[in-house]
């Protein structure tokens, strides 16, 4: 409360003194915020840009200030943990595990329908992702999300000009693929 009364005052002599300093604050705020997100914008549109900017021990990473490097670590563990959940998103509207006959018949169908993108439109998905539920283990950490997808991203080079999070699934799914019945 003592710190938000030296900021703002609580006389209207006070609150116009504050007022450069709160314009200085919020300046530097905001330039902070646009400065890391120009540098984090396109991270996602590919497996090389997501590398570039959430992989720790890059040179991207090294090159920030301590605390714009735990922004952009937090940012990306963020996003890793997004597509976590869209996954489960996707386990609820099919609730029903796939059993091996299936699986098979799901593989033909999805093969089948990736023809039918390449000769129809000229589409050729550069990502197979695995078809299987994902058991991710409940004790699993959001950091180990992250690994996981930087892991990888740097065993597959051939993949990494595919959309980070065609990548993502991928490693998630290889890492974590529920064991078939």
């Amino acid at each position: 409360m003592n710190f938000l009364k030296s900021l703002f005052g609580t006389k209207t002599s006070e609150r116009q003194t504050s007022r450069p300093v709160m314009k200085v604050i919020a300046l530097i705020f905001l330039s902070v915020m646009a400065w890391t997100a120009s540098q984090a914008a396109p991270f996602y549109t590919s497996g090389n840009d997501f590398l570039r900017v959430c992989d720790p021990d890059g040179a991207f990473a090294r090159s920030l200030p301590p605390d714009v490097q735990l922004t952009t670590n937090s940012f990306c563990t963020m996003w890793v943990v997004g597509v976590v959940q869209g996954l489960g998103i996707e386990d609820q509207l099919r609730p029903v595990p796939i059993s091996k006959g299936d699986r098979e018949q799901q593989d033909k169908a999805a093969k089948e329908y990736q023809q039918f993108l390449e000769k129809q439109f000229g589409i050729k998905p550069d990502v197979t992702l695995p078809n299987a539920d994902i058991c991710i283990p409940a004790d699993a950490t959001n950091m180990q999300y992250l690994r996981v997808v930087l892991a990888y991203m740097k065993s597959h080079p051939e993949s990494l000009t595919s959309h980070a999070a065609l990548l993502a699934v991928a490693a998630l799914k290889n890492a974590w693929a529920c064991p078939v019945k």
